[in-house]
């Protein structure tokens, strides 16, 4: 995956979505060590990073606290989309399962980063919401 595919993916997989979600994308950053995608909202931004050659990908969701993302340490207010797959993946149905599949059917892929990249666009897509939701509750 270059970094036109990157930008590819994140217009045509993530900014959908996300920008329901009340999110809106900041200036992609593309150079030869990694590509970083960063999508804020006014309580949490999510962090989106590949690294050409490791296969490496990091989906982190912050909060954020008057504009200031939380440490990228803290697994509790930083998840990583395997730590909220973990919480929320179990409690999705089939159906909203058949729904996401069908939103990401048309976008293509090249390569296995690029396959990688949309299967967690497509989880993001189910757990996001859920996380978003629980931290909004745990607030009243």
């Amino acid at each position: 995956m270059d970094g036109n595919s990157f930008l590819r993916l994140i217009n045509h997989a993530f900014v959908p979505f996300m920008n329901k979600l009340g999110f809106s994308l900041e200036l992609p950053h593309i150079s030869g060590r990694y590509y970083r995608a960063r999508f804020i909202s006014l309580r949490h931004m999510v962090s989106l990073t590949f690294e050409p050659g490791d296969e490496v990908h990091f989906v982190m969701v912050h909060g954020l606290k008057d504009g200031i993302a939380t440490e990228i340490d803290d697994k509790q207010m930083a998840p990583r989309l395997a730590d909220l797959n973990k919480q929320f993946m179990a409690k999705i149905d089939s159906e909203s399962r058949s729904k996401n599949e069908t939103f990401f059917s048309l976008i293509p892929t090249a390569d296995r980063d690029e396959q990688m990249l949309l299967k967690a666009a497509k989880d993001l897509r189910l757990v996001l919401p859920m996380h978003i939701k629980q931290g909004r509750m745990g607030e009243l």
